[in-house]
């Protein structure tokens, strides 16, 4: 339906609240040097929160530092045993695997330093649903355990686009120094074997963010964002045979076959 400019509502309103927020924040980064020189969940939750405004507002090397930072102050925290001893506390498993998924997202696209966390210092346990959602009926504690189960699946999938993206990286890059030194037939076992993995991994998600293909419309943010993860890391673990079609014409048709369904999951993720 056509409008008029008249009737176009006015982005003011938005304005001001984005450059409030901004005002808010700069305000808040000047008194962050307390929270770097400090090691506890609270300066921790600060700089996780900085990092997070930052990657909303599509700042990713501001978001690095603020995420690297806290990552450090937890590695700290865990070596002084400052933490409650024997299971991990809620709140040290929550930052944990906030930090971890967080940074590793913008050095798969930034790749300028190491992870403060490398893996997991401690049990490998991830972090429990929030103890309100079990009891309370309304729509900010649906909308919290949502956001959990979300979390949950954003560490899962991480973790499995991590060892595709290191397999990926070191076949390309070996191609491109010398090529023909690799052989693409050799990870056909390996890439079905991420396939399966991230089938099972679409299977088990809960009904709060299990999606459906594209073109159908994912019913909400967490749905979708889940979904363009799910069919970027497709594309990824299928990007070495497409490498390999493009440089190889004659390639078998096996490989010829996973490029064109790498090709597939891209133009999805376009669609999503």
């Amino acid at each position: 339906m056509s409008q008029s400019p008249g009737n176009i509502p006015s982005l003011a309103p938005d304005l001001a609240s984005l450059r409030l927020g901004h005002s808010y924040l700069t305000a808040a980064e000047k008194r962050l040097g307390a929270a770097i020189s400090t090691v506890n969940t609270l300066s921790i939750q600060c700089l996780c929160l900085a990092g997070i405004f930052h990657m909303y507002s599509i700042q990713p090397m501001h978001a690095l530092r603020m995420f690297h930072a806290a990552g450090i102050s937890l590695q700290n925290l865990a070596s002084t045993r400052a933490r409650p001893a024997g299971a991990p506390s809620q709140m040290y498993s929550s930052l944990f695997w906030t930090c971890y998924k967080s940074e590793r997202e913008i050095l798969a696209e930034i790749p300028i330093n190491a992870p403060a966390l490398r893996e997991p210092g401690m049990p490998n346990v991830y972090p429990q649903p929030p103890q309100a959602a079990s009891i309370a009926s309304n729509e900010w504690a649906a909308d919290e355990e949502d956001s959990w189960y979300f979390l949950l699946s954003e560490i899962a999938l991480r973790r499995i686009t991590d060892q595709v993206t290191e397999i990926v990286s070191k076949y390309i890059h070996a191609e491109i120094d010398l090529p023909g030194s690799q052989s693409v037939q050799q990870l056909i076992p390996i890439v079905a074997e991420f396939e399966q993995q991230a089938e099972t991994f679409r299977e088990n998600l809960p009904p709060a963010v299990k999606f459906p293909d594209v073109p159908e419309a994912a019913s909400t943010e967490w749905k979708q964002y889940s979904r363009g993860r799910y069919y970027r890391l497709l594309e990824l673990m299928h990007r070495p045979f497409l490498f390999n079609a493009i440089h190889d014409p004659g390639c078998s048709p096996v490989v010829r076959s996973l490029a064109e369904k790498g090709l597939q999951n891209a133009l999805r993720f376009g669609m999503n």
